[in-house]
This record gives structure tokens, C-alpha cells and sequence, in this order.
């Protein structure tokens, strides 16, 4: 007679997988409720506001107190209050954390200020050029207030004791400069910290719009030709965005590279996030120490969310055209009214 065999093994074995993949379902549902707490968190504390705006009465129509609408060239406008605007600093010092003084605490090397729709996840993003001649809060090296001067925009982040303090100051200067338009959060970021992101992608890849020149040493020098496309890396990535030649036009073509640099870095970031949300982590962790910025985790995931599932990754770019000119001592950018405040309504109003 056959002895049946004994099958305690396997149903012990099925129960074990039942108690793993209950286990395994309770976490998925533990984290997607934090995912989904962190989300509506971040979407409550950024998204509501307004304020009031100012409007160029040299310029508009009509507009109501608050600025929330206005007409334009016959054309009426209202505020889009499902937009949430970041500004982006980059930082010409590898860094950010270590304080210096009022003055000499490094400048405001690039400048751009997102909008996203967070309606339907579009970008566009105002480059807003280094020497633009505005209104910035001036310190002493004490820290005694002195009033507002006419400099350049990149020196607002010099006159603070710390990077947080410097980042407010720039955020107070673009504010006065786009009509008091809100910032809903700034991040900046050293030149250590762009580095670091080059290498988190494998290194953005370019096509240079001149013909470029970086002497590392006396005997180290890099040439790239106008058209050649190129890797960056540790050698390369901070001489590709910071190289400045002596004319009056030398930072509007930075400005191009430096574009050009951001533009390819968000795509080849997004589309690795949207493969792995993870990654979104990795790459907060990787910034994160050369980086100074007022965003909590509950903000990012909710903008990053936002961003990646309105599927459009590559932004809109609005350039803000104007005048660049020698001054006494620096070169000195005035941008056109109507072609900045178009910009403004571009970006943060809707056409009624």
C-alpha cells in the first residue's frame, strides 16, 4: 500500500506566502497614504494664494485693485491661481553653507523662475539675466539695514549673513522687478551641488552654440568648436555654465548655455523619475547638501507629482529681451517693460 505523502510542507509554505504578501500589501497601503498625505499637504500649502499684483499703468488697459485682472491691448486677463512659481538660483561659490558677511557671501549666478500649471503639469520658465539693474535691500557688513539701491539683481544673495537670508533677498528683488508677482519657494544650489547632479544623470550632454575656450591650469586647457556635441563632466560642467567672455554680451550667451545645460538635465531627471519614482529621492539626497531651499518634502511631492504626471517635460522658455549696456563699472541689463511684463502674463495669467 502507498503511503500518501505529507503535505504539511506545502500548506505551511502557502500560508507563508499569504502572510508575505499580506505583509507586503499593508506597506504598499501604509506608504501610499503617506504619498498621498504628503501630496495634499504640499498641494494646501502652496496653491490659494494671490496677493496683490501690481500693474504698469503705463501699459494696461484697465485692471482691477488687486491686479488679479487685467486687460491688455484689448485683450482680458486673469490671474491662474492653480499656477505655483519656484525660483531657481545658482549660486557662484562651491559652498553655499559656509557664511561669510553682508556683501561678500557669493552672487546670484543664474536666475530662472518656473511657473507650473498645476492643473495640467505645463512649465514655462522666465530666464532672468544676472545684471538686471534692480531694486535690491543693502546691508552693512553688521547687518545694519541701509536702504534700497538700483544694483545688479546677482548681488541681492551678497547682502545677507546666510544662504537662507540670501535667497529671501533675491526672491524680494525678482518680486519688485515682475510686479510683485508671488514666489511660492526658492532653491538654490552651489557649484559643488551641480557637480554632483551632472554625475547623478551620467553627464548632460550638449552642442556647443560657439566656439569655446577653458584654460583649467596654464597646461590644461579644453577646446570645443561651435556645433560640437559634448559630454559634461567634472571637467567641463561648471566652465561649460559659468565661462564668461569680456563684451557687454558675454552673460546673454552664458545665460544660452546655461539654459541649454537645465533644459537637457530636466529631461533626462524627469524621464528616469517617471520610470522610478525613487529616484526622486535619490536625487533630493544627492542635492541636498549643496543646496539651500525653503520647499518641504510634502512640496516637492506634490510638484514633482503634478509635473510628472501633467506628462509635458520639456518647459516653455520666455525670454525677456531689453537692453544691455556698459555702466560705470559693470554691465548693466534693463529689460524691456512691455516685452517683461508680457513675459508675466505668459506665464502666470490666463486669456479670458
Amino acid at each position: 500500500m502507498t503511503k500518501e505523502p505529507n503535505k504539511t510542507p506545502k500548506r505551511r509554505g502557502a500560508r507563508i506566502a499569504l502572510i508575505v504578501l499580506a505583509v507586503l500589501a499593508a506597506i504598499a497601503l501604509t506608504l501610499g497614504c503617506v504619498a498621498y498625505a504628503l501630496y495634499w499637504h504640499g498641494r494646501s500649502s502652496l496653491l490659494g494664494h494671490g496677493g496683490d499684483i501690481d500693474t504698469p499703468e503705463s501699459l494696461v488697459d484697465s485692471a482691477d485693485e488687486d491686479g488679479q485682472t487685467v486687460t491688455y491691448q484689448g485683450a482680458d486677463y486673469a490671474y491662474n491661481k492653480n499656477v505655483v512659481s519656484l525660483l531657481f538660483i545658482g549660486v557662484d561659490k562651491s559652498d553655499i553653507n559656509q557664511d561669510a558677511v553682508y556683501g561678500k557671501n557669493g552672487q546670484a549666478d543664474s536666475l530662472f523662475l518656473a511657473a507650473l500649471d498645476t492643473k495640467t503639469g505645463a512649465v514655462k520658465i522666465l530666464p532672468i539675466s544676472r545684471e538686471t539693474m534692480a531694486e535690491v535691500n543693502v546691508y552693512a557688513s553688521d547687518g545694519a539695514y541701509i536702504g534700497v539701491q538700483k544694483l545688479q539683481l546677482c548681488l541681492a544673495y551678497a547682502y545677507a549673513a546666510t544662504p537662507e537670508e540670501g535667497c529671501e533677498n533675491v526672491c524680494r528683488s525678482v518680486q519688485r522687478l515682475l510686479y510683485n508677482i508671488p514666489i511660492d519657494g526658492y532653491v538654490a544650489i552651489d557649484l559643488a551641488g551641480v557637480k554632483a547632479l551632472n554625475n547623478a544623470v551620467g553627464g548632460v550632454r550638449v552642442t556647443a552654440p560657439e566656439d569655446l575656450t577653458f584654460r583649467h591650469s596654464p597646461t590644461d586647457v579644453t577646446r570645443i568648436e561651435k556645433g560640437q556635441t559634448i559630454t559634461l563632466n567634472d571637467k567641463t560642467v561648471i566652465s561649460y555654465i559659468q565661462h564668461r567672455g569680456d563684451d557687454v554680451n558675454a552673460n546673454n550667451r552664458r545665460m544660452q548655455r546655461q539654459q541649454q545645460f537645465l533644459n537637457e538635465f530636466i529631461r533626462i531627471a524627469a524621464n528616469n523619475v517617471k520610470k522610478n519614482f525613487t529616484l526622486l529621492e535619490k536625487y533630493y539626497s544627492i542635492a541636498k547638501p549643496y543646496a539651500v531651499s525653503d520647499l518641504t518634502l510634502s512640496k516637492i511631492t506634490y510638484l514633482a507629482s503634478t509635473y510628472l504626471v501633467g506628462g509635458r517635460i520639456a518647459p516653455n522658455y520666455i525670454p525677456v529681451t531689453g537692453n544691455t549696456v556698459m555702466g560705470e563699472q559693470y554691465v548693466e541689463f534693463y529689460p524691456d517693460e512691455a516685452v517683461l511684463y508680457e513675459a508675466v502674463l505668459a506665464a502666470f495669467y490666463t486669456k479670458v
